[in-house]
């Protein structure tokens, strides 16, 4: 048996090796291109995000991997007989499988982490990179279409030409004010500390709609990155923590929500004693009721997160609870037969079912653990295939 196993872990981990460069390679080119065609990030800047690319794309490739990794081994041995061979010898099938639900489960334990670090570490460091080359990225966009519109739709710049770094014949236009500032030249400069995008106007005209209200030789004006979906600092979203930083955000939630009940129960004791109502419309009250509200939403989805992180990174053993028993009931030696017979239903049902069980989580509809459904599902499904391959 020792030979067996040690035959196919090792036969497996050649393949799932192989497909994780592969499928790495892949995703990683079609998140270089999409960013190119999405936000213009110059091709530099590029080069120095393909480390965290990889690392974000980890927690997608190695549940992908590992399944085509055991199905297509199992299938290889399952259609070559070998599985029935040893049950003439009397020998369960779990007995040559259960390597390979120890090796999914250390997958999966792996996989937690890596979605972990594709958090705290992939996508941080790519907001970083993206942040400090969003100069270059207008730029760019400025030199090749003649515009570069702010993420979020909140406005857009406009140039004649870019001269080195400096734009010739610049239009500004602010949505939410609904300004429009026309320069003869403009730069730019990013402030990495304060998170603003500077720009230097010289030659200006400003104004709302075609009234100029003011004229200028020069100008400088400043907008905060953050408004435009660009930042270099923590986010407060959940899914931008480290599971290591839950738990004190949680705790800073409760006392938020604890704060504000108390302020409004004091509040509305004195409204009802003193007879004075208009004090529980008043903004500070509306402005305690939102921040509250806020902190229950966020707290709910805080609570949601580490299951969710979990389940995520444990659909490796699930996946090869219904993909090993599949390959050896198909006893196809096609190695791609048994791949897709297990990846298209997870692709149509798995996923939908994952991403509803999330929804209702955080919603509050689902307890927390409700996203283990999808997982569940699966494990239900592979005890029917388990049954069958040890039935004869």
């Amino acid at each position: 048996m020792k030979t067996i196993h040690t035959y196919i872990v090792g036969d497996m981990m050649k393949t799932f090796v192989f497909a994780f460069i592969v499928f790495s390679f892949v995703l990683t080119i079609i998140t270089m291109i999409s960013m190119t065609l999405q936000e213009n990030v110059p091709p530099v800047r590029l080069l120095e995000m393909i480390p965290f690319i990889i690392i974000v794309v980890a927690p997608i490739t190695i549940p992908m991997t590992l399944l085509l990794a055991v199905t297509s081994t199992l299938a290889r041995v399952s259609g070559n007989n070998e599985i029935v061979a040893l049950k003439a010898l009397g020998i369960p099938p779990w007995r040559v499988l259960w390597p390979v639900l120890v090796l999914a489960f250390v997958m999966s334990v792996a996989c937690v982490w890596a979605n972990d670090w594709a958090v705290t570490s992939g996508r941080a460091n790519i907001a970083k990179i993206g942040f400090s080359a969003f100069e270059d990225m207008v730029l760019s966009a400025v030199r090749q279409d003649g515009i570069y519109t702010f993420p979020g739709g909140v406005g857009w710049i406009t140039a004649k030409g870019v001269n080195n770094k400096t734009m010739i014949g610049v239009t500004i236009f602010m949505k939410k004010e609904a300004t429009t500032i026309s320069a003869q030249q403009a730069s730019l400069r990013i402030d990495t500390a304060r998170q603003m995008l500077l720009v230097s106007l010289y030659g200006i005209k400003a104004g709302e709609g075609n009234n100029v209200t003011y004229d200028a030789p020069e100008e400088h004006i400043e907008f905060s990155l953050e408004r435009f979906g660009k930042s270099s600092g923590k986010s407060n979203r959940a899914s931008d923590m480290g599971l290591r930083e839950l738990p004190e955000a949680m705790e800073r939630d409760r006392q938020q929500i604890e704060s504000g009940r108390r302020y409004m129960a004091a509040q509305q004791a004195f409204a009802t004693i003193l007879g004075k109502p208009e004090n529980l419309v008043s903004a500070d009250w509306k402005m305690a009721s939102a921040n509250t509200e806020a902190a229950k939403v966020r707290l709910d989805r805080y609570a949601v997160e580490p299951p969710r992180r979990w389940a995520n990174g444990f659909c490796c053993l699930f996946f090869v609870w219904v993909g090993a028993p599949l390959a050896v009931w198909m006893k196809k030696a096609d190695i791609f037969a048994s791949f897709f017979a297990v990846f298209i239903p997870i692709l149509l049902f798995f996923y939908p079912f994952l991403a509803i069980g999330t929804s209702l989580a955080k919603s509050g509809t689902l307890p927390a653990e409700g996203v283990w459904i999808a997982n569940a599902a699966l494990g239900v499904a592979g005890i029917w295939f388990w049954k069958n391959i040890h039935r004869y």
